[in-house]
């Protein structure tokens, strides 16, 4: 990809395969990693930029094996990484989309010209028939600044250029291959699209709100060619926000996983080497895992190899017991109930219960018991705040849909395969949070509002559709403000974590709600949010105060929730925060139901 900067949390959170970018260059689409240019390429024409992805292994046993089904993740390794120039590019992209339109006043008739680029000789391009040809280089320059703003979309992940040709019904077995763009206004209605051989035209609103068949291509991956699908396609604009939703899935590193230790056995290449030792019964003390962390090449890092020889031998085969543990399957929600409780017994006992024993490899959790403060709410609801100095989150993206048209999008996975193992990409961050949490059953939202979420749950099963659940979300977009206001981050800085366990017997459930800071690295932030723990009481003031309004009050308090919405009465000048906060797309939840449950 050349000319466009992305961090690596910015493409798990937003880009990735498949997604279209503005480059100084005009648009393109990211590459699959098989033809990203970072890995080996498959027709094995271009050499490897990565020759070891294990080099770039993001460790958390817990994700890998319950919600990867045992895959590996990978970080996108950065220039730095790679000790090259900042300005070389490393990601590879395609030219997306592949036709024009020029709007150049010395057309004939002001009309705009539809054309796609195509040899006129070796050196030459035509590109707009009423530019005429054009040097290569030009020709193409020209093409990509001019690139069309529209594409076609299916559900099932399919992304293409609109079939121009195919758009107009033309006269006297026409062929045309160039279109004019007739009309101005900001109206679609008012634009056509005619034919500049048979003069042949449709309008571009109809064009737009038609479906068409289905290429069946995934530029991604650098071929014209698609595959075979029945989905009718949708026209859409390539800056649209549904034309590409990443799939993201994440994870706190929670005790006892979180010590340097664990982070050290729990890579594949230790794991691989373990289940060889394993098989001959040969790892059963200290002695016996030094040894093959040793002869396991490339494992060990700078420090790794003090942190492993000042360890215990009952520190190093727990930790192995630990990891082994977490092999087992779950689901999102059941991963973030076993959070939810480590975090409301770190809540009152602090974590870790000693202190890291290496300064430079501290532990990924820690709550210091004695910093925990209890705030008595107006309706004697008490709320325990507990200050996470050290966390971690590791995210994940799938792959990505594509929710366009009548139909469910499909999972469009994109992985790497090294010919052994499935590598997921990912990106881990450091940071510090403030847990929120009520006793048990404190929270147990009554009223018709209330009433309307908890009867869609009972049809769902969805743990974001149970009213705890809504009120916990609703109550942390209300923090999110009024933290950036002290913490020194701005709103959009500061994510949130909802937890919510419910009895499925008798229906009733706690929550809680993790609000924390994060940034790439292992160094973390530093403490704005943390230090706000003991003046947290007036904070939650500030929260609550303007529950009661809005200003587009009448009509966003009248909303009321129903079935098969997404939210009850809750707005951006209200409760719904930026994409980068919210972990359920603003969706889940409700004003109403909040001031009729205050704490």
């Amino acid at each position: 990809m050349s000319g466009q900067s992305v961090r690596p949390s910015q493409f798990i959170t937003n880009y990735g395969p498949g997604a279209l970018l503005e480059t100084p260059e005009g648009p393109s689409v990211m590459a699959d990693f098989d033809h990203c240019g970072l890995f080996a390429d498959p027709s094995g024409r271009s050499p490897p930029i990565v020759r070891d992805i294990t080099d770039y292994e993001i460790t958390d046993q817990r994700l890998s094996n319950a919600l990867l089904g045992g895959a590996h993740i990978f970080a996108i390794p950065t220039n730095d990484d790679l000790n090259v120039p900042g300005t070389k590019g490393l990601y590879r992209s395609f030219t997306f989309p592949q036709w024009s339109l020029c709007v150049s006043p010395a057309h004939r008739n002001n009309a705009n010209v539809i054309y796609r680029l195509k040899y006129e000789s070796k050196t030459n391009l035509t590109g707009c028939p009423e530019c005429g040809p054009l040097p290569k280089s030009d020709a193409w320059q020209k093409a990509r600044r001019e690139a069309i703003t529209f594409v076609r979309a299916c559900p099932a992940g399919h992304l293409d250029d609109i079939l121009w040709t195919a758009t107009i019904k033309h006269k006297d077995d026409c062929n045309g291959q160039t279109f004019d763009w007739v009309g101005t206004g900001s109206s679609l209605a008012n634009i056509d699209i005619v034919c500049r051989d048979c003069r042949a035209s449709e309008n571009m609103r109809t064009i737009f709100t038609s479906h068409w068949p289905c290429s069946g291509r995934f530029p991604e991956t650098g071929s014209y060619r698609g595959e075979d699908c029945a989905n009718r396609s949708t026209v859409l604009l390539k800056g649209a926000a549904n034309l590409r939703i990443p799939e993201i899935v994440s994870a706190l590193t929670i005790p006892p996983n979180d010590t340097p230790v664990h982070r050290i056995l729990g890579r594949s290449k230790f794991q691989s080497a373990l289940a060889g030792a394993s098989a001959l019964g040969n790892v059963d003390s200290k002695v016996a895992i030094l040894k093959i962390a040793k002869a396991t090449p490339n494992l060990l890092r700078s420090n790794e190899a003090a942190v492993l020889e000042e360890a215990t031998e009952d520190e190093l085969l727990g930790a192995l017991e630990d990891l082994r543990k977490a092999n087992s399957e779950l689901t999102p929600h059941e991963m973030k109930v076993d959070e939810f409780n480590k975090l409301k017994t770190a809540s009152k006992h602090g974590a870790p219960p000693m202190a890291a024993k290496h300064p430079s490899m501290p532990h990924w959790f820690e709550v210091v018991k004695k910093d925990i403060v209890e705030v008595e709410r107006p309706n004697k609801t008490s709320i325990r705040i507990t200050p996470v100095n050290r966390l971690r989150v590791v995210m994940v993206q799938l792959g990505y849909t594509r929710p366009v048209g009548d139909n469910k999008p499909d999972l469009v996975k994109r992985t790497y395969h090294d010919g052994v193992d499935t590598w997921y990409p990912g990106v881990e961050l450091s940071g510090e949070g403030i847990f929120l949490s009520m006793p048990a059953g404190a929270i147990q939202p009554v009223g018709k509002h209330a009433e309307e979420w908890y009867a869609h749950w009972k049809q769902t099963g969805q743990p974001q559709h149970h009213p705890v659940f809504v009120w916990w979300h609703s109550y942390a977009h209300r923090l999110l403000s009024a933290l950036s206001v002290d913490s020194g981050y701005a709103s959009a800085s500061i994510r949130e974590r909802v937890f919510v366990e419910i009895d499925e017997n008798t229906g009733r459930a706690d929550g809680g709600v993790l609000l924390y800071t994060s940034q790439p690295g292992g160094d973390g932030t530093l403490g704005g949010l943390v230090a706000l723990t003991s003046d947290f009481a007036r904070i939650l003031a500030g929260a609550e105060a303007y529950v009661d309004s809005c200003s587009n009050d009448p009509i966003c308090e009248e909303t009321a929730y129903k079935r098969g919405h997404s939210n009850g009465a809750a707005c951006y000048a209200c409760l719904m925060a930026s994409e980068t906060s919210c972990e359920h797309r603003n969706m889940g939840l409700d004003r109403n139901l909040l001031r009729e449950n205050m704490p």
